[in-house]
């Protein structure tokens, strides 16, 4: 006959291991209950989680990418409201030259309203968004213009000046520019003075906006790019046209010359007002793509949502039952202990 030993230790010990194994489930089922996932998806997928991993990755990158698009949205829109402000200015402009030639309107509230108009063109010119300027290409950290009426006068109305002084021998606040014709005035805007607005003098002179193209990821796949600065033809031609009224002497010119100046004023409103509008439709072209990628987006991270639910989701109902059971369990096993601790060796005998 043998006899075996019963020790309260190992029946306590067996019950700890019992209930440190019940509460690592219990924790599990917890998390699963409350996420609605795997509590451990690589377990539970076996090969299938690279398959989470990758379309979790692609979502991810399309958050990303959506955030950033709305930054770029923003800078869009803020680009077109400065577009759509010197379309206005450049309307208004060739409506008061061509009012000048018909009508002879008052000379010195033409000039004193080209000089306002230079200075809000400028203002559009060096609009920003979150510290960054908009229309000065990739060098978003300088202003793409100087102020052109600012007191010293900046190194392009100094080139302005300069120019019509050796055009003509004379300053353009001169008496003398009275004498100046019809002929000489045009020749002048449309020769010396046209070349200062030209590349590569508009850039070394007047501009610190680059040509390069900006490029953005608008999809996973997907890029495009735009290349509106300081530097549009558009944006030269207002800002000449309204500098030449400042600073090619149409203060002094008499009735024929000014009568030209205008003209020409006018001519270059008009182009620019074209200009600038083509400007605003490749923007708009655009914002239409990164309108139609979001949207794109949206639906594509919808359906690998639905992908990443279905390797990696858990049936809440089933895993709540689980709880409950786990739970009970525990409870059990807690009891079972606390009787175990008032057992003594006499009880076995």
């Amino acid at each position: 006959m043998t006899s075996s030993t019963i020790s309260s230790l190992a029946l306590w010990d067996a019950s700890r291991i019992l209930m440190s194994r019940t509460q690592s489930q219990l924790g599990a089922a917890s998390q699963e209950v409350t996420t609605g996932r795997h509590y451990d998806v690589g377990i539970a997928l076996g090969t299938d989680t690279s398959r989470a991993i990758d379309a979790r990755l692609v979502i991810d990158d399309m958050d990303s990418i959506e955030t950033m698009n709305g930054v770029a949205s923003q800078r869009l829109s803020t680009m077109q409201s400065s577009l759509s402000g010197m379309l206005d200015l450049a309307r208004s402009l060739f409506t008061e030259a061509t009012q000048v030639v018909q009508s002879g309107v008052d000379r010195e509230l033409f000039i004193d309203s080209a000089r306002s108009k230079l200075a809000t063109l400028t203002s559009l010119i060096s609009a920003t968004n979150n510290g960054t300027y908009l229309l000065s290409g990739t060098n978003t950290l300088s202003a793409p213009v100087s102020d052109y009426l600012a007191d010293p006068p900046p190194a392009a109305r100094s080139a302005v000046i300069s120019a019509f002084t050796s055009e003509f021998g004379i300053a353009p606040d001169d008496p003398a520019v009275a004498d100046l014709t019809a002929d000489q005035v045009k020749t002048y805007l449309n020769g010396t003075y046209a070349t200062l607005f030209e590349t590569p003098n508009w850039q070394s002179t007047f501009s610190s906006a680059s040509d390069a193209s900006t490029e953005l990821r608008i999809a996973p796949q997907e890029y495009t790019s735009y290349s509106v600065s300081a530097n549009d033809p558009g944006i030269r031609k207002l800002y000449s046209a309204l500098v030449a009224v400042v600073d090619a002497g149409a203060n002094g010119m008499n009735a024929d010359a000014f009568g030209q100046l205008a003209s020409l004023v006018a001519g270059s409103a008009g182009a620019a007002a074209a200009d600038l509008a083509q400007s605003q439709a490749s923007l708009g072209a655009v914002q239409n793509r990164l309108t139609n990628a979001n949207g794109r987006m949206q639906i594509e991270r919808g359906l690998l949502n639905t992908v990443v639910g279905e390797l990696e989701g858990v049936d809440q109902a089933e895993a709540s039952t689980r709880l409950n059971s786990l739970t009970t369990q525990l409870q059990v096993s807690y009891a079972v202990t606390a009787r175990m601790f008032k057992l003594s060796l006499l009880e076995y005998l």
